[in-house]
């Protein structure tokens, strides 16, 4: 009987010798993309307001308008709430997303009845963060300290 070659030889079924994977190897290997976009959803639970930006541009009825500012509106909330996270890309992207939300739309009466809140957040998610150069512009986040 013949010997089988050593190293990459095929085997009998296709397989080849020393570097063959297991099919959940295999299957692994194809899903990495997979486990590292999932892995990036689960360290931020912030959403993104690349979504919300892009049906405020679409205008509507009032009603839509409505409710399209309460969902906004509940969207900063949780921005606010992702400034004390532990993770320093959870605040980077929680300010960045407060950024482009106020820059896009004048919320008044949102900022005036969350001033004190809205001011403690980021003033505790700068004393996380090591270096302010880390945080995209946070003095244009800053003028939340209104006077009375």
């Amino acid at each position: 009987m013949p010997r089988a070659r050593k190293g990459n030889a095929l085997r009998k079924g296709g397989q080849r010798r020393g570097g063959a994977r297991s099919s959940a190897q295999a299957d692994s290997g194809s899903s990495e993309d997979e486990a590292a976009s999932e892995a990036r959803s689960t360290t931020s639970d912030c959403p993104s307001l690349l979504s919300t930006t892009a049906e405020d541009s679409l205008g509507g009825d009032a009603v839509d308008e409505q409710g399209q500012q309460e969902d906004l509106e509940e969207k900063l909330k949780e921005y606010v709430d992702c400034l004390t996270d532990k993770s320093a890309k959870t605040r980077q992207g929680a300010l960045e997303s407060l950024r482009l939300a106020l820059a896009s739309r004048l919320l008044p009466d949102f900022l005036l009845e969350r001033s004190l809140t809205l001011t403690d957040a980021l003033e505790k998610c700068l004393k996380k963060g090591k270096a302010l150069h880390h945080y995209p512009k946070p003095p244009a986040l800053l003028p939340f300290r209104m006077k009375k």
